[in-house]
């Protein structure tokens, strides 16, 4: 039997782990000296206590020491564990992990899903129905390496202050991005978040996100799967886009609000389009 770990930057709720038999490590919201687990506030209570004490959130990742009892845990019923991990270029999970798991031999190994968000969770949620299906661990790794190389991960957020406080704009661009009402596109590439381009306003940047997937599309030998993502106070966004794609014949779409670590990341109103395509599953032994 082979167990799936996963981030807590995966987005997987944890009604949807528990249904999958998936284990959502929780990473760790610092507010200045006070350090909670990220399955301890929901996305709405993070963006209440920002707000109340105008302190910005600051996550850290699971340490050594947590990996380490994750992995007893899986090992008390499971043969096998593969754990699923932000970019280890964005994050320190999937070095913690690597160092926790040379207690446990082959029987532990790690994925760096070069991805966050529920582009992560993706993987997670596909090695599970894989290791359910009887498939080997090499098996689920190589599966897992096509989604790496596959995916689509575009978002908006709607404030640049979070992104600053976690170092990904500098405090000058904040500042002129939050006066001049730009909304910043990023996206997933080569394990990055890297820039997409700009908007002026939300409805701008919607387009620009569905064009960008337009031309994704074309290039995929499989039809898609997508799931819209959103902070708490992008639904407006996440509606925009909905109209803009439901005009384009993409219908069946799966709607996903962020955890608390990609809220703690990306701060309220954001918004994320995520697209994958819908491979044949494997049949097992």
């Amino acid at each position: 039997m082979i167990r799936i770990l996963t981030d807590a930057g995966g987005d997987i709720g944890a009604a949807t782990a528990q249904r999958h038999g998936i284990t959502v490590v929780p990473s760790y919201v610092n507010f200045g000296a006070e350090r909670l687990k990220s399955d301890q506030l929901t996305s709405e209570e993070l963006i209440e206590r920002v707000r109340r004490s105008r302190k910005l959130p600051i996550t850290s990742s699971p340490n050594q020491h947590d990996w380490t009892l994750a992995y007893q845990n899986a090992l008390k019923d499971a043969d096998e564990v593969i754990s699923i991990h932000m970019p280890a270029g964005l994050s320190q999970s999937f070095a913690e992990a690597k160092q926790a798991s040379t207690l446990f031999g082959d029987r532990v190994h790690q994925v760096d899903g070069g991805v966050g968000t529920y582009a992560l969770g993706y993987q997670a949620l596909r090695a599970a129905e894989l290791a359910d299906r009887g498939l080997s661990r090499a098996e689920i790794v190589a599966d897992l390496a096509y989604m790496q190389q596959h995916h689509f991960v575009y978002f908006m957020v709607d404030t640049l202050d979070y992104l600053r406080m976690s170092g990904r704009i500098s405090g000058v661009s904040a500042f002129i991005g939050n006066l001049f009402g730009i909304k910043p596109l990023l996206k997933y590439e080569h394990a990055q978040v890297v820039a997409a381009g700009r908007a002026r306003g939300h409805r701008a940047g919607v387009q620009q996100i569905s064009e960008a997937l337009s031309q994704f599309a074309v290039q995929q030998p499989y039809p898609l799967r997508l799931t819209y993502l959103y902070s708490p106070g992008g639904e407006q966004q996440v509606n925009m886009l909905g109209e803009q794609l439901s005009s384009w014949g993409y219908r069946d779409v799966n709607v996903q609000k962020t955890g608390t670590v990609t809220t703690a990341i990306g701060g309220p109103g954001g918004m994320a389009l995520i697209a994958d395509p819908i491979r044949p599953v494997p049949t097992g032994r």
